[in-house]
């Protein structure tokens, strides 16, 4: 069984090099809106990720399939239907930032509502490039 998850699952793992793209973006980000060391807001966004990455690579596959279940119905094309691509990479995006978020927050005793916005746009900006590559067919996934 494939849906649209598995996808973008792989094409994050394929282009893992992209996550130090997000680090050093949540990094300036980060040290721009916390007005932290740099030493520090690089382990925030560093850490950060590796917990997100970590877990979000095996676990968002599996929570966006509770989505399939109500959505498939109400769309023309159900799974693969462009609807559920795009709220796919939005849904997997939001929820990397959650788990990032949250690590860093305990980690480093930061308010969410600072880490959130800095941390959205650095893996806004990943998935939008793991989506510009994978529909140009830069990435080719094989299943």
């Amino acid at each position: 069984m494939i849906w649209p998850a598995i996808y973008v699952s792989s094409g994050l793992v394929k282009l893992w090099y992209c996550i130090i793209f997000t680090v050093l973006i949540e990094w300036i980000i980060l040290k721009f809106f916390l007005k932290e060391k740099w030493g520090k807001t690089f382990l925030m966004s560093f850490i950060g990720n590796i917990i997100s990455g970590t877990i979000g690579i095996y676990i968002m596959p599996w929570i966006m399939i509770i989505w399939h279940f109500f959505a498939d119905n109400l769309l023309p094309n159900a799974t693969f239907d462009i609807v559920n691509w795009i709220l796919t990479y939005f849904f997997m995006c939001l929820g990397s930032v959650a788990v990032e978020v949250l690590a860093v927050k305990i980690i480093f005793r930061f308010p969410f509502k600072r880490l959130f916005l800095p941390m959205l746009v650095g893996n806004a900006l990943t998935y939008i490039l793991t989506a510009i590559l994978m529909f140009t067919g830069v990435i080719k996934l094989n299943f």
